[in-house]
């Protein structure tokens, strides 16, 4: 799990990306077999990161246009992070996202 916020409170402006440690065939049958994103307010949805870019400071994500109206946040948008925990972030968001996701 990857969980980022704009605050250490965890305000509205949080987003966090989680990946289960496995998936059962019902999960695949109804294409649940990915990562899950939640927005501060709950609003949920399975998949949807076209891209997340790590910079020294922040994290810019773009998400496939149905993500975005799902969980209510514009396509693109960026978080800040600690530019200290900037590698952590990246080996995270690799693991659930994917590899070829993150760059």
């Amino acid at each position: 799990m990857v969980a980022l916020a704009d605050h250490a409170e965890g305000t509205d402006q949080a987003f966090i990306c989680m990946l289960a440690d496995s998936f059962d065939e019902g999960d695949r049958l109804l294409g649940l077999d990915t990562y899950v994103l939640v927005t501060g307010s709950g609003a949920t949805t399975h998949g949807g990161v076209v891209a997340a870019r790590v910079n020294a400071d922040s994290v810019e994500f773009r998400l496939t246009a149905l993500a975005s109206t799902t969980l209510g946040i514009p396509a693109g948008f960026a978080v800040g992070i600690d530019p200290a925990r900037a590698p952590q972030v990246r080996t995270g968001l690799a693991r659930v996202l994917g590899a070829e996701v993150v760059q």
